[in-house]
């Protein structure tokens, strides 16, 4: 959503230039038959108010503004459609002066929300990046020294009997390992229960009992 902002942004300046110089140009008389491209490109600029203005809406805490500039922007497109039967003869000019002043409102109205937009994303994704490195750093400083990886990805522990299959418990802690009764004893299978001591393989000890 903030590269379709930014293009929007863009379109809206070079909208807002050409519509200042091609009105400039109308109203001296320089460019009489421009009157159809200035209002084609008016009701575009319009357009973009708009979007921006709802992009602003349902991203900013506060929605007075954007509504405003919702509210502008029909001004901005009914003024410039009726402004040529309103006022006619000597007081004409008023009417050219107001049009221009709501079209600049206009473009003031793109300029605050985009950038109040903007803003509020980039404190939203600090804050978003501040919450996940502080969740981060507490969860490694709350896990168990014996779930940290040992030096050594392979450990050899001397377990009493043959084990057959081996479960580690969730925070890595415990080992337990299954162990079947040796054929030639009169025995019952149990399960060993090792713990895991860190930081290193040389500190790595187990405690093992049958059950």
């Amino acid at each position: 959503m903030k590269p379709t902002l930014t293009a929007l942004l863009i379109l809206a300046r070079g909208l807002g230039v050409f519509q200042i110089l091609t009105g400039f140009a109308l109203w001296f008389g320089w460019l009489p038959h421009a009157v159809a491209v200035h209002v084609a490109l008016g009701s575009l600029l319009v357009l973009v108010l708009w979007m921006v203005s709802l992009i602003a809406l349902f991203v900013l805490s506060k929605r007075a503004v954007p509504l405003i500039a919702l509210f502008w922007g029909g001004l901005v497109l009914w003024l410039g459609m009726a402004q040529t039967t309103l006022a006619l003869g000597a007081a004409h000019w008023a009417i050219r002066v107001a049009h221009l002043v709501v079209g600049l409102a206009a473009l003031g109205f793109i300029e605050s929300l985009a950038k109040a937009t903007k803003r509020h994303w980039s404190v939203r994704n600090t804050t978003t990046v501040v919450l996940l490195l502080a969740s981060a750093t507490l969860a490694n400083a709350q896990a168990p020294r014996c779930a940290q990886p040992l030096d050594k990805p392979i450990t050899m522990i001397d377990a009493p009997e043959s084990p057959f299959i081996a479960s580690p418990s969730d925070d890595g802690c415990w080992l337990f390992v299954s162990m079947p009764a040796p054929p030639a004893e009169n025995s019952l299978p149990g399960i060993a229960v090792m713990r895991a001591w860190r930081p290193s393989t040389a500190d790595a000890r187990s405690s093992c009992a049958s059950i």
